[in-house]
């Protein structure tokens, strides 16, 4: 029987077993299917830990040179809001609905300007 960790890193990894198949799995078994895909569960791990960012109200070219300046510093960039996102940067054409989402959810909400701003004196440390 698998243990309860392989069971869930089994799950987290989206495994193509039922719960039945997982319930009656050697824990040698498990570990054979886990352990090649390691490096996924690490790279999976390591992509929570990012803050999360998300750009809005820009024009595409506009919005894409922001997406990489915000890697380059370490964020996680997402295409909309999310329940862990830290960082909302609105430009000039974004929804009310989204600033109302990322202000109720705590969420720090820059311009552009603020955000290149923030971006400097995160290269320079």
């Amino acid at each position: 029987m698998a243990s309860e960790k392989a069971a869930k890193i089994l799950w987290k990894l989206e495994a193509p077993f039922t719960p039945e198949q997982v319930a009656a799995m050697p824990e040698a078994q498990a570990w054979a299917w886990i352990r090649p895909r390691e490096r996924k569960l690490s790279e999976m791990k390591a992509r929570m830990k990012l803050p999360q960012i998300c750009f809005t109200g820009f024009k595409n070219s506009q919005k894409e040179k922001l997406r990489q300046l915000a890697t380059q510093i370490g964020f996680d960039v997402k295409d909309g809001m999310t329940k862990n996102l830290a960082i909302l940067v609105i430009g000039e054409n974004a929804g009310p609905s989204k600033i109302s989402k990322a202000t109720a959810q705590g969420c720090t909400i820059l311009t552009e300007g603020g955000f290149i701003d923030y971006f400097r004196s995160k290269k320079n440390e």
